[in-house]
């Protein structure tokens, strides 16, 4: 029994890990996108991509920009 919850273990944890780093790498790469836009605001913007809901965010974020 406790052979084959160890053997469960082995094999849920790891894709545990890859679901959630490929859960959160959008949030990852949008973070890093702001923390370049704070150290400067004239580069170039964060490139789009996804879903439409996505690119509904680009139009506050271009109109906004003060370059």
């Amino acid at each position: 029994m406790l052979l084959w919850l160890a053997g469960c273990l082995l094999l849920v944890a790891p894709l545990g890990y890859f679901f959630a780093r490929r859960i959160t790498a959008p949030l990852d790469r949008f973070a890093r996108a702001a923390e370049t836009l704070g150290r400067d605001p004239s580069g170039p913007l964060m490139a789009l991509s996804g879903p439409a809901e996505v690119g509904a965010r680009r139009a506050p974020s271009t109109t906004c920009r003060c370059g």
